[in-house]
């Protein structure tokens, strides 16, 4: 006989949080995101413990970017025009989110909803579907771990396509904002909990952390736009 997983009694079906999400058009939910290779899925991983439903790295972003682009451009002061067929189309993803989503082990929040190298447009579309949310969390990394770790976790990439995603990924830091918090050596399980208040951990299996060794800088992989923007926004974040 399988012994069962017990959840607190207070977690809720996903028809039973649709049905709050169509009654409110909103949940109560956390964002996750911030470059490829920062320890978005540990975060993701932590949170989801506290979350009814989780969502990593779907990657909506080839859907939802045109729909948003679009009704930006039909939305203008001089329009008397909405395009309801893009609307009700934001609606069917989010209910496609909802069915779909993997079960977390909490219920303090809604859904967690993860996405590294998220850019403005796609995050808009996010907000649109969901409401805005409750948290914003942003991790970074110094550039030369994150080029030697993507180098290897994405063979197939060009150190160019990687050099840019990591750019372009850090930028979003200024138009979505949120919470910063660094990956880095040293970092402790703690040091996670202490940020994540006010979420509570007490009697939850977590997942051990375990920051990979450390990489040598190789100058020539790492270009100066990468080091200035990531001492901004270490500088800001402090």
């Amino acid at each position: 006989m399988t012994s069962k997983i017990l959840y607190p009694q207070k977690l809720i079906s996903k028809k039973m949080l649709k049905a709050k999400y169509y009654i409110t058009s909103k949940i109560n939910w956390w964002l996750i995101y911030g470059p490829p290779r920062c320890g978005t899925s540990y975060m993701l991983n932590l949170v989801s413990t506290c979350s009814h439903l989780y969502v990593g790295d779907w990657d909506l972003g080839y859907i939802i970017r045109p729909i948003i682009i679009r009704l930006k451009k039909i939305m203008q002061p001089n329009y008397c025009y909405i395009d309801f067929s893009n609307q009700q189309l934001l609606k069917d993803i989010a209910e496609n989110i909802f069915d779909n989503a993997s079960p977390g082990k909490g219920y303090r929040l809604d859904l967690v909803f993860k996405q590294a190298a998220l850019d403005y447009n796609y995050y808009q579309g996010l907000k649109k579907m969901l409401g805005k949310p409750q948290r914003k969390i942003f991790c970074f990394r110094n550039p030369y771990e994150y080029i030697q770790s993507a180098l290897i976790k994405f063979p197939n990439s060009t150190l160019n396509n990687l050099q840019e995603t990591y750019l372009k990924s850090m930028n979003a830091f200024y138009e979505i904002r949120g919470d910063c918090f660094e990956y880095k050596d040293n970092l402790t399980l703690d040091d996670y909990l202490i940020f994540l208040k006010p979420l509570v951990f007490n009697n939850k299996k977590l997942s051990s952390f375990n920051y990979q060794k450390k990489y040598k800088k190789i100058n020539e992989n790492v270009d100066n736009r990468m080091l200035r923007i990531y001492r901004n926004i270490k500088k800001e974040c402090q």
